[in-house]
Order: C-alpha cells, then structure tokens, then sequence
C-alpha cells in the first residue's frame, strides 16, 4: 500500500472520511476556498520555477492549459487573484540575496517500510532549498489572516508532512537537516513570516516510519474484513463536530446502497495528485 501524509493524516482524524475520500474517491465539485488559493499559488511556484511567462501559468490556473502533471485545475476567481497577489510578496520577501539557494524542486518519493516494503510513505518536495551551509526541504505555504508565528510553529513540531519529506528526502538522496518552511499569509497587508526551522530526530523518524506501517496494515485490515461499501469508524473531529461544516455529512455513515444517486450530485470522483499513485 502506499499513503502519503494527507492520507495518513485523515484516516487518523476520522476513518470514516477517510473511506469516502481515499476509498470511495468522494470529493466535493467546489473546492474549498484555502485550498484553491493553495493550489494556486505552488502551481505558480511549480512554473515560475520552470520558466514560464505569466500568460502561460495563468491559462493554466483558468483550466484553458494542463497544469505540469497533466490536470485541469478547477480554481475560483478570487483564489486566483490572491494566490498572485501572496506570490508577488513571496518573491519580494525571499529575493536571491535573502540566501535560500533552490536545487531541486517538485521531486516525487517513495519511501519503502520494513524489511518486506509492502507499504511506502509517499510525497511530493516542494523543494531541496541550500540555507546557511545545510539542506533542507524547502516547503511554501499560504495561510488565513488569523494565523500567528507562533501557533504555526507550534503546529510544524507536530506535523507529520515534515516526517514524511524529511524521509522522502533522505530516499532522494538528499542529507537534509530539516523542514524550511515559509508561509505567504493573506492579511491586509499580505505578509510573509520569517522561515520556519523544523527539525526532527532519528527516533522520531523511525517511530513514524513505523506507525505508517501500522496505519496501511489497520486499512487494509478495515477492507479486507468490512470493505468499502459500509461506514468505517466515525470520530467527531473537525469539521464533523460542528453541523453544516463537512461537505460529507449528508453521506457519511451510511451503506453505498443506502445513498440515493441524487444524493452525490455535489460530488466529483478524486483525482491523484501524485503521478506515482496514478500508475
């Protein structure tokens, strides 16, 4: 099995929404606000990167042009806008002369567990940034005006997106010291916060290693004995805990042959967004 950490992440949020996002592929036609504007603004970055003009990317972010691995993007107008507007603050914040030496960018890993490597940890790089004398991934992120310094550090020592690039790194070939990670924040006016420097332990690495291991063993555990047709457990995280917040509340817990077809008209079948998990 291979799972990369949004996976991961929501299987251990809420089984549940995890069986009708990553089983059922159920996701909802309009795509939510933050992660358009993300979208938006690594795809400007992805070809920025490779050279190409404004023209270009912005055909590409409309959906008249294949985005780099060969999709159509279906992005709103103001995540549109407000992604370019992050990514001209972006680059003036973060100039050659601020020292961040971009190697590689937009690398795909797998990542093999255990001596049998029946399962991978799986990923995308955003880069391999040089920073003072040390590698790192470098990762860019855009983020709401309520977001502090402190609260999103607080959240990278916890992350498990630093765990699973760190390790797809290393797979790479890449000796990296940590996460430098940047986060363009739409307030008025937008800013950019100092990097953030996330770093972890060989034994944090190799416990995660492992609990990836158990994560892809509880799931095929949960499809080979219940299979994908009836609920799975149901936690009440967010956005569950809070009525009228999860797009997937009207078909959540329920048997497939309980769900009138009616019922998923404001659903679309998920695409990989790794071309690896597509072969």
């Amino acid at each position: 099995m291979m799972i990369d950490q949004t996976r991961y992440k929501a299987f251990w949020q809420n089984p549940e929404l995890y069986r009708l996002k990553y089983e059922k592929n159920l996701v909802a036609k309009a795509m939510a606000y933050g992660l358009s504007r993300g979208t938006a603004f690594h795809c400007i970055a992805d070809l920025k990167a490779g050279g190409m003009p404004d023209d270009f990317i912005q055909a590409v972010l409309e959906g008249r042009e294949p985005d780099p691995r060969g999709q159509t993007l279906s992005l709103s107008p103001d995540a549109i806008q407000n992604a370019w507007i992050l990514w001209r603050v972006f680059e003036a914040t973060y100039p050659p002369e601020y020292g961040i030496q971009v190697l590689d960018h937009e690398r795909e890993f797998q990542v093999p567990i255990g001596a049998e490597a029946r399962h991978f940890a799986v990923g995308r790089l955003d880069q391999i940034v040089m920073y003072q004398g040390d590698l790192w991934v470098g990762e860019m992120k855009t983020a709401y005006a309520k977001a502090s310094y402190d609260k999103l550090l607080d959240d990278w020592n916890h992350n498990k997106q630093a765990d699973f690039v760190m390790l797809g790194a290393r797979s790479l070939g890449f000796e990296v010291k940590g996460v430098l990670v940047r986060y363009a924040v739409e307030k008025t006016p937008p800013v950019c916060f100092p990097p953030l420097e996330i770093t972890r332990s060989e034994h944090a690495l190799n416990l995660t290693l492992l609990n990836v291991h158990q994560t892809c063993e509880i799931i095929e555990m949960l499809r080979a004995t219940f299979g994908i047709e009836q609920p799975w457990p149901h936690l009440s995280n967010w956005p569950c805990s809070v009525v009228g917040k999860c797009e997937h509340e009207a078909i959540c817990g329920r048997a497939s042959d309980e769900i009138d077809p009616a019922e998923l008209e404001g659903f679309k079948s998920r695409e990989e967004h790794l071309v690896l998990m597509r072969q």
